[in-house]
């Protein structure tokens, strides 16, 4: 975590400083599609939102055709609401929300001026992730914000200081729900951003 927090700042220093032609600093906007599941006693919950997505992302030049990408992004995942099976005569329903980070460092190969691809590592962290079950005497809170990792590989293509790019990651893992069994661990992104400054305003 800490590694992962140092290159986010040495990004975005060097951005700011005498090296504009080496560095990219853009914020980015979109959507994430993140499809799983999870099991109760005796229901199953589908997530197929799709959710916005905020992010940030540095890009450093390393040769002419490869640059190293970092990209921290942040979605709120769609929350649920439902009755279980619950030996408590006075239950009434349970909660399950979750948002998550996403820190991707990736290598870039350039294939043209206008697209770059490539894949690297994916690091989640779960944040105000949270189990919850409402009772009329005394509420029942889980909470659980760990890492997992993963891989991914992305695309994006150019128009000036505009760029669209498509990701695709996968968990090693799913998560590891307390009382509740999941399965799921793809994710797909689409999103827009526009370089703030760094690298030329008529192209790459």
């Amino acid at each position: 975590m800490r590694t992962v927090l140092d290159i986010c700042l040495l990004l975005f220093t060097i951005g700011i400083s005498d090296l504009p032609a080496q560095v990219k600093v853009s914020p980015e906007i979109g959507v994430s599609y993140a499809p799983f599941m999870f099991y109760s006693a005796n229901t199953k919950q589908v997530a197929e939102g799709v959710d916005y997505m905020l992010g940030i992302n540095g890009s450093v030049q390393l040769t002419d055709r490869f640059l190293a990408n970092l990209r921290v992004s942040y979605v709120d995942r769609e929350d649920f609401k439902w009755q279980d099976l619950v030996l408590r005569p006075k239950y009434l329903y349970s909660t399950y929300t979750q948002s998550d980070l996403n820190m991707e460092l990736s290598l870039l190969y350039t294939i043209s001026e206008a697209f770059d691809a490539g894949a690297g590592y994916t690091l989640v962290r779960r944040i105000k992730s949270e189990y919850f079950i409402n009772d009329v005497d005394e509420d029942f809170l889980w909470q659980y914000n760990n890492w997992n990792g993963g891989f991914h590989a992305m695309i994006v293509f150019h128009y000036r200081r505009f760029y669209a790019r498509l990701t695709y990651a996968r968990r090693f893992q799913p998560y590891d729900l307390v009382f509740l069994f999941s399965e799921g661990q793809d994710r797909f992104d689409l999103t827009v951003g526009y370089e703030l400054f760094g690298g030329s305003a008529g192209g790459k």
